[in-house]
This record gives C-alpha cells, sequence and structure tokens, in this order.
C-alpha cells in the first residue's frame, strides 16, 4: 500500500466491483493502522465493501512465500514495482499482473517476464515467450480486464499459474543462481578495467580515454525542499483538497465552493435534468424497474425487453462516479444477502452525484409482522396470511425472487447515514411508478419508503438539488396469490 497512487487504488476497487467473491490482501507495514483506515475509507467511497480488504502480518520469508502461494493473482504496483517482494511471488508461482513505466524501479516487473522469455528462448521453446510475459500490459484498462479475467476463468489462471510454477525452476535469466553470479563478476572485472584504462598503462602513460559515469553524484535534498509546497490529495472522499507541506500558521488554499447549487426535477414531466447540457454525463437509474419512463434507465438482473442495461444492483461499474441524478429501487435492497446490504448502498453512493437523489422502498418487515400477531388471529385469511409470507420472503419464481434481508425505518436510515446519505425522510410515495411502494394489504401500507440525498461537502462544486414530484393518486390495494 505504500507505493499505490489513486489511478491504480481506483483499478483495485474496479477489479473488486467486478469480482463480487474477491478480496484484496496488503502487507502490514509501519503505520499501517492508520492507512488501512484510509484505504477502506476509499474503498467504500468508490463503492466496495471495506472489510474485503485485508491486512496480512509480516512472516519469516519461506511462510510470506507460502502466503504468496495461497493466492490468485498478484497486482503489482506502477508507481514503484515490487522488487524482492516480485520476485517472491514468482517463485511462489503466482501469476502477477504488472504494468512497466518509464522509470527503471517501474519496470522491475517487465524485466522479469523478460527474464523468463529469455530463458525460454534459451531452451529452444517454439514460441520464445514465457508465462509471466502473459501477465504483463501497457494501460490500466488491460490492467483491469486481465485482473478479471485471471479472477472468472478457473482454466486461464490454472494453466498460467503451472506454467510459471514450471518455467521457474528451467529459467536461465532470474533464477539460475550461477549464471547471475558470473555476470556480475563479468560486469565487476570490466568496471577495474575502465578504472585502469583511465589511470593510464602498465607504465604511466596516462590515456586518452575517458572516465566513464560509473556512479552518480550525491543527491542535495534542500534544493528541493520549499515551505510553499504542497502535495495535490487525489480522493473519492475530498478530490479537490490540497494538503500543505511545511509548518506555519499560513492561510490554508481556497477550497472551490459551489457558486449555486443546480435544481433537477426528477418528475414523469421532465426527461432530462435543465441544468446539464449535451456534453454531461447524467443518468436517472431505476434499478429492478419493470415500467418505461422517458428519461429513466432500467438495470436489472434479468434480460426482459424494458430492461436497458442486464446488471446486478451491488454492481454498477458500467456507470462512472457520479454519473447519476437520481436512482430508483423500488423492492430489490432486500434481494441482498446481509453481507452485500451495505456494499449496495455504498455502490448507489458511488454512482450519485453530490446531492443525488437516492429513492429506496423495501418491505416494511414491521407492518407486515402486525399482520400476523397472535392477538389479531382471525383478521386475516389463511390465504391472507400467505401472501403476508411472500411479501416478508419473496415470490420465489426465479433465483433472483428471494428475500434476504428485512428491514425497518431505523435500520435502514442508519445504512444510508453510514453510507453518506443526508436528509433522509420516510414518504408515502414517490410518485413516479405504480409498484410495490405505493402497495397495501388489508388496509395497511406495506412499503417502506426513504428518500435521501447524497450528502454535500463544501468541495462539491457540481452538486446538485433533486426534487420528488407531486404525488397524485390514492395507494393501490396489492392482490392475493393462487394457493
Amino acid at each position: 500500500w505504500q507505493k499505490l497512487d489513486r489511478n491504480l487504488f481506483q483499478v483495485f476497487s474496479n477489479i473488486l466491483r467486478r469480482v463480487p467473491q474477491a478480496g484484496v490482501w496488503f502487507q502490514r507495514y509501519r503505520l499501517w493502522e492508520a492507512a488501512s483506515e484510509n484505504l477502506r475509507g476509499e474503498m467504500a467511497a468508490m463503492g466496495v465493501w471495506p472489510l474485503r480488504s485485508s491486512f496480512v502480518e509480516q512472516a519469516p520469508w519461506v511462510v510470506h512465500t507460502q502466503w504468496k502461494a495461497a493466492a490468485d493473482v498478484g497486482l503489482d504496483t506502477t508507481l514503484k514495482n515490487g522488487h524482492t517482494t516480485g520476485l517472491d511471488a514468482i517463485w511462489a508461482g503466482l501469476p502477477t499482473i504488472t504494468m512497466p513505466g518509464a522509470a527503471p524501479s517501474q519496470r522491475a516487473g517487465a524485466g522479469f517476464a523478460d527474464a523468463f522469455s529469455y530463458g525460454s528462448q534459451r531452451r529452444g521453446d517454439d514460441d520464445g515467450g514465457s508465462a509471466a510475459e502473459a501477465t504483463v500490459v501497457y494501460s490500466l484498462k488491460a490492467y483491469e480486464d486481465l485482473a478479471v479475467k485471471l479472477a472468472e476463468s478457473e482454466g486461464a489462471l490454472g494453466g498460467l499459474r503451472r506454467a510459471i510454477e514450471l518455467e521457474r525452476l528451467g529459467s536461465h535469466g532470474l533464477f539460475d543462481a550461477k549464471m547471475w553470479s558470473k555476470r556480475a563478476n563479468a560486469m565487476l572485472e570490466a568496471a577495474i578495467d575502465a578504472q585502469q584504462m583511465y589511470k593510464g598503462d602498465n607504465v604511466g602513460n596516462v590515456t586518452s580515454h575517458h572516465m566513464p559515469h560509473l556512479f552518480a553524484g550525491e543527491f542535495d535534498s534542500t534544493a528541493y525542499a520549499s515551505a510553499e509546497a504542497s502535495i495535490p490529495v487525489q480522493s473519492a472522499l475530498q478530490p479537490n483538497n490540497t494538503m500543505k507541506c511545511g509548518a506555519g500558521d499560513e492561510e490554508e488554499e481556497n477550497v472551490l465552493l459551489p457558486s449555486a447549487m443546480k435544481d433537477v426535477s426528477v418528475g414523469p414531466s421532465q426527461s432530462k435534468p435543465g441544468a446539464y447540457t449535451a456534453d454531461d454525463d447524467y443518468w436517472m437509474l431505476h434499478v429492478g424497474g419493470q415500467q418505461r419512463k422517458e428519461g429513466w434507465t432500467i438495470v436489472d438482473a434479468l434480460d426482459r425487453p424494458e430492461v436497458d442495461i442486464i446488471g446486478l444492483m451491488w454492481d454498477l461499474s458500467a456507470f462512472a462516479n457520479e454519473s447519476v441524478v437520481a436512482l430508483y429501487a423500488s423492492h430489490c435492497l432486500e434481494h441482498a444477502a446481509h453481507s452485500q446490504v451495505f456494499g449496495t448502498i455504498l455502490e448507489w453512493h458511488r454512482v450519485l452525484r453530490p446531492g443525488g437523489l437516492l429513492m429506496v422502498g423495501v418491505p416494511d418487515i414491521v407492518a407486515l409482522a402486525s399482520l400476523l400477531v397472535p392477538e389479531k388471529p382471525s383478521r386475516l385469511t389463511v390465504r391472507q396470511r400467505w401472501q403476508v409470507q411472500r411479501f416478508m420472503f419473496g415470490g420465489q419464481t426465479s433465483e433472483f425472487d428471494f428475500h434476504y434481508a428485512g428491514f425497518d425505518e431505523l435500520t435502514l436510515s442508519t445504512f444510508l447515514a453510514e453510507a453518506g446519505f443526508c436528509g433522509i425522510e420516510r414518504v408515502e410515495d414517490f410518485g413516479l411508478f405504480n409498484d410495490a411502494t405505493i402497495g397495501t394489504f388489508a388496509g395497511v401500507r406495506t412499503s417502506l419508503n426513504l428518500a435521501a440525498k447524497k450528502c454535500v461537502k463544501e468541495w462539491d462544486a457540481n452538486a446538485l438539488k433533486v426534487s420528488l414530484p407531486d404525488v397524485e393518486g390514492p395507494p393501490r390495494e396489492l392482490p392475493l396469490p393462487e394457493l
């Protein structure tokens, strides 16, 4: 984690969103406790459940290598590649994705792969390539896609791993200690010869050769120190913030503040937010929707005629950060497992613009339970009581129609607040769609509807004001199922 920059960390988060079963390991170095809090905060802001990251303790080399062998894919850093740790990963048979850069320290991973290739050529392999070379990429997009491909394909990952495990023993360019010693000895002899050429020949005659530049001069760190220096902080939590370097009571830099909040209506009469130009990216997402409405994009796990984008509610990787002005999710969140609920809400928070509106409706577990209390056994028929249970546990007509979580107002409001939503309020009707959010059963409203807005920070220059439409029409009674 000491070699991470935000661009690569964003790629890590993208990989985790695209591979829901994946987790990422970091090494515990000095000050790792503070780093873990910051990194997990960034992960949450990027829509990833923070506890999908683990920090493993430092251990003796043999144990450290065994832990690497237990991993599936290694992710090399780009600011500075892994050197000793990179070699350890290859020795453990761990396929490690690396992207070379301009500096020598950024090309170590590609150098290891090139050494593997040299060994393959020495052995007379037909293609002259190596398994390690298959993990060298030249863009962050390719880096992310390769990691996802290996994570999702056991065949590709297993084949690559077996090839690396075989090549590590036969590669003449990487793990051949005898050959390395001979090359190092030859380079030292060449340096001595160059020194002698500069001083003169054996009889004291000075030659005309220039002394080779073998060693760099001392680095003067004071020449680069400045009390006025500042370090830009790129963060999903504070994207426009700047950290000052140097002591003193100097006035802090001004933070960009919004001059005016943009007003956006999500009502049926306005299909596009008037405050945005054609060049702006914005979406109004209807997660799990079944009714088309102008201006809204339907995202659902099932391929139905009205669905615009097929995807899971906890993985909206098709949408960029802060690209959505309103997100409507009617009776979807209860289909997430307990371990996925908060991560799903964080993903919704990620895609919403600051001030963007979240409208979420779920079965009201308290209201539904009140219909089944034993004090009122004659209130509902058996058929009606069975329908209440379907509201609670899902219709179970497909693999996506099971309810795994139940919510009351306090629980859901707490999840939203912890994810970074403000202005949370309960509403009877969002006034947008004729769906389960306006349903009643036996005279009782069965839906818990909460409206919330993504909290606006002082540095959010692109914040919105999104308003709910006027509510029209009475609630509708939900039908009974066939027993």
